[in-house]
């Protein structure tokens, strides 16, 4: 591989004869050629001269004469991408959590990428610009409870216990599957894994893994097929991501074809020696007789894929800037996919890792990481762009020995390392249509970066990632934040230290003492102090930016506790600073006491990456610690708003169902669901794939059309119940068929007494929920319609209608309401009106203190009616209020008509007063409709 920044004009050079004279440079996706030049040779040295013009990208070169070898060449753009608006002078500010630890009302006991679209919404309503999440890279189906996603089994893959299986089933047509999930048995199953503290991996993954399978056999079944849209996109997809997600899905099935055989199986260098060669004649013969089982593989990173993009789109149309990045880990499993298909290119053995900190006494260790000899690089293109595909954020660490013993640092080229990274980071990427998000390093201790190597990061925008617990001047003191660099991402503190409320209290401290991960008891006192003057050390750094808590002091003891107060001031001292992004951990917004993760131990000795977040995703966007954090950060920080110019993007159109034959079904009571469900398997075999059904939602009665719906929320009682809705919609799916539904959103009955939204607003005009439903000018050009609504509803002139008696005022005694009633027309008065109704005769006199003291009760009721806030209030608040109000009044009038005759006998003389008698001039009505 040859690596070159754009503008340069790279120049290849070999040691060879002079037998190959041309060459051929072309795009390596298989594009067309892009340019042809001689082979230059001097001295026994062959030399191409490739044209500076090229744009970034990677390239295939070949030489005419050898058709077996080749160079890839990557041309990367002198910077890494960045935001226009970062480049223009915003900051931005988001979130970062671990995927897993989301809780909801509706996963499987596990955060995964429904929730992730859920807390994209959450986040962007609060004004976040991104969501930094942990590595989602594939684990070890066969051992779920291995749960770190720093030691994946591959790089390139997606860990499928993060899909979001009730959707599946909910858009699958699946009647297996719905009944599964829908048994009272796996529905408590499901209750108890949500419920769950920590994260049950095992429970998890047998729950999704079922599922999934029956799933699966549906898919094959009537889906997978080329003459399907979606079965079609998934083989397009297998045939793509051959190269790369290939030996990873049939490395899965044959670990757990082993597995299943000798539980001693962990990974590949457990496999009988046949199997270790990925292009050997037993992987090959496996392969063919297995091939279901790795299409299965295959097809879960398929909907991976599609739901993480998903979630992507649904960020940036929400107005995040960057929307997702996904950390890309270090190293991975020595037993995993990635170094079963290259074992050659990784230094099995090595680990990586960080010697001994303040933080981390056993210091930390990570995986194998790929070997820094010249081979390796072969490897690395790939990877990053399948990182890119994902938004992945990259990290760097220093290599260690798993024993902990003293490490050698491996010196990597640093140039060529960079150069690597920028390709995948063009304005454009190819194929998304998106621009990618910023690419940052990984800086978890101060000094294991070389100084050449942050100067370099910075000439390339190549993000730092800051932690405030390491932001210190030469006296220990935090740094102030005009000090700190800007080209970063500045955040308290990461996954393995601890939490903003664990520091202050000194909780890890006391945790690795219980761990037994200090040395001997004088590191853990030292740590004791040391932590003392951290605290004081940080309400300095506060008060001098002003923004010590109201009641607190520079003294640490004026805190006994992480308040709210405290974690707003910390991340207010962090939004001051120039540091182009800022995260907010969750954890630090919940006030989590224990850390992620605790380096140095494994899962036996403490809980590591299980822990969930106490604030299910639902309470979160209106949980005040939230409220009041984000309120900080945009005050202090700014960023990109919703951007209305970009419409929200659709998936592609080889991911649609399309009606390839549509039928017409004008449902009524003539026509039900039952007779249709009935006429299913004829129309399938006249090759129609839709029905194209006409509305079913509740309309007048006798409606032949359905357009003249009265209830949006119900099924028309004239065509089924919801049980033979379901049953046709089952019979649909049996039968490979879907259906095109009229939903009719701008047509409703109205005029008559059948439709709840349409009184609504007769009854409270604008201050109504359903005001902007109806095609309404509440603001007429002739100022003397202003609050009038004219339809002809009246068979007569007004006048006759009211002195014939059609008119008449009503009063419901079960709801508490009055209303004028026109043959079926009703037509609700407005609540503050109701007083005015009872004044048309006084109120009986109290012939006890009993009755007296219920008339003090209706008084103060009309009273109440009386102050009822006008229908076109100008403040929304305001007319919820008057909605809410009347609503309480009215029943509570009825109750008091019911239990006291006076009141009752009171409203109907008024009631007769007013409606005087049929074709008598005095006949009329002072109320307001």
């Amino acid at each position: 591989m040859h690596v070159a920044r754009e503008g340069e004009g790279p120049v290849v050079r070999w040691r060879g004869d002079a037998r190959w004279t041309q060459w051929r440079l072309a795009r390596e996706d298989g594009g067309a050629e892009v340019t042809t030049g001689d082979v230059q040779h001097h001295d026994g040295e062959c030399r191409i001269h490739l044209p500076g013009e090229l744009q970034p990208a990677y390239y295939r070169l070949t030489l005419a004469d050898d058709t077996q070898h080749h160079c890839l060449v990557a041309v990367a753009p002198r910077q890494c991408w960045v935001a226009p608006g970062l480049q223009s002078g915003e900051r931005w500010w988001g979130c970062t959590i671990q995927l897993y630890a989301l809780r909801s009302s509706r996963n499987w006991g596990i955060g995964d990428f429904g929730d992730l679209r859920r807390l994209a919404d959450a986040a962007a309503h609060r004004g976040a610009s991104f969501i930094g999440l942990n590595p989602m890279h594939a684990l070890f189906p066969h051992n779920p409870d291995s749960a770190s996603p720093y030691s994946p089994s591959s790089r390139r893959a997606l860990n499928p216990l993060y899909l979001d299986v009730q959707t599946l089933v909910d858009l699958s047509g699946c009647e297996e599957a719905l009944e599964r999930v829908q048994s009272e048995a796996f529905r408590e199953r499901l209750r108890s894994l949500r419920d769950e503290e920590m994260v049950d991996y095992a429970g998890v993954a047998a729950a999704k893994d079922e599922v999934l399978r029956i799933l699966w056999r549906h898919f094959g079944e009537h889906e997978l097929h080329a003459d399907r849209s979606r079965g079609a996109h998934f083989l397009r997809y297998m045939q793509e991501r051959q190269q790369t997600l290939g030996p990873h899905a049939l490395f899965e099935a044959l670990q757990e074809h082993l597995f299943a055989g000798d539980p001693n199986v962990w990974g590949w260098p457990a496999w009988p020696e046949a199997y270790r060669d990925p292009q050997g004649d037993a992987v090959q013969a496996f392969a063919r007789e297995h091939a279901e089982s790795v299409q299965f593989r295959f097809w879960l990173q398929w909907l991976c894929e599609l739901q993480l993009e998903a979630c992507q789109r649904y960020a940036r149309t929400r107005g995040m800037g960057i929307g997702l990045y996904c950390d890309l880990a270090v190293g991975l499993n020595g037993g995993g996919a990635e170094t079963w298909q290259e074992s050659e290119l990784f230094a099995l053995g090595m680990h990586a890792g960080a010697p001994p900190d303040p933080l981390a006494p056993s210091g930390r260790t990570g995986a194998c990481r790929p070997e820094p000899a010249t081979p390796a690089r072969r490897a690395l293109p790939a990877l990053h762009r399948d990182a890119a595909r994902q938004h992945a954020a990259l990290r760097r660490a220093a290599p260690r020995p798993r024993d902990g013993a003293d490490a050698p640092v491996l010196d990597r080229p640093r140039r060529r390392h960079l150069r690597r990274l920028s390709p995948r980071r063009p304005a454009r990427r190819a194929g998304a249509g998106k621009p990618a998000p910023p690419v940052h390093g990984d800086r978890r201790r101060p000094g294991n970066v070389a100084p050449r190597m942050r100067e370099a990061m910075r000439e390339r925008d190549l993000l730092s990632y800051k932690p405030l617990l390491f932001e210190r001047e030469e006296d220990g003191n935090f740094r102030r934040p005009g000090q700190w660099q800007h080209k970063a991402l500045a955040v308290v503190s990461t996954h393995d230290l601890p939490t903003l409320r664990g520091f202050w209290l000194g909780e890890d401290i006391e945790l690795s003492a219980r761990l037994d991960l200090y040395p001997d008891q004088a590191s853990r006192e030292q740590q004791v102090l040391g932590r003392a003057q951290d605290r004081a050390r940080l309400l300095l750094a506060l008060d001098r930016e002003q923004l010590l808590p109201e009641g607190a002091s520079v003294q640490p003891t004026s805190l006994p506790d992480a308040t709210q107060a405290l974690v707003d001031a910390v991340y207010a001292y962090l939004a001051r600073t120039p540091c182009w992004l800022v995260g907010v951990q969750l954890e630090d917004v919940t006030g989590q006491l224990l850390q992620v993760n605790v380096p140095g131990t494994t899962e036996e000795r403490f809980p590591n990456w299980r822990r969930k977040l106490p604030v299910p995703i639902e309470a979160l966007g209106s949980d005040a610690r939230w409220g009041s954090l984000a309120a900080v950060l945009r005050a202090e920080r700014t960023g990109p708003g919703m951007d209305e110019s970009h419409p929200q993007e659709l998936p592609g159109p080889e991911t649609a169902s399309i009606p390839c034959g549509t039928y017409r079904i004008q449902f009524h009571k003539g026509c039900t669901f039952e007779q249709v469900t009935q006429a299913v398997p004829y129309l399938r075999a006249l090759g129609i794939s839709h029905l194209y059904s006409s509305p079913y939602l509740r309309a007048r009665p006798g409606s032949t059309h359905g357009y003249d719906i009265v209830d949006h929320s119900q099924l028309n009682p004239e065509v089924g119940d919801e049980e033979a809705h379901a049953r046709l919609c089952r019979t649909l799916r049996r039968n490979g068929m879907g259906q095109i539904l009229d939903i009719v959103p701008n047509h409703m009955g109205v005029l008559e007494a059948d439709n709840a939204w349409w009184l609504d607003v007769l009854e409270h005009g604008r201050a109504s929920a359903h005001a902007e439903t109806f095609d309404i000018e509440w603001k007429p050009a002739q100022p003397e319609m202003t609050g009038r609504l004219l339809l002809p509803v009246l068979g007569d002139h007004y006048g006759k209608v009211l002195e014939a008696g059609e008119i008449q005022l009503h009063f419901d005694g079960e709801s508490g309401e009055f209303g004028l009633r026109y043959w079926d027309h009703r037509f609700p008065i407005d609540p503050a009106s109701y007083p005015s109704i009872l004044s048309a005769l006084p109120a009986p006199p109290a012939r006890d203190d009993s009755e007296g003291d219920s008339h003090a009760v209706v008084s103060a009721l009309l009273d109440a009616f009386a102050r009822l806030p006008d229908r076109d209030e100008p403040d929304v608040d305001t007319r919820r209020a008057r909605v809410r109000d009347s609503g309480v009044y009215k029943r509570q009038l009825a109750r008091l008509a019911a239990r006291h005759e006076w009141l009752s006998r009171w409203i109907a003389a008024c009631v007769q007063r007013l409606n005087g008698r049929r074709a008598s001039p005095a006949a009329s009505t002072t109320s307001t409709p």
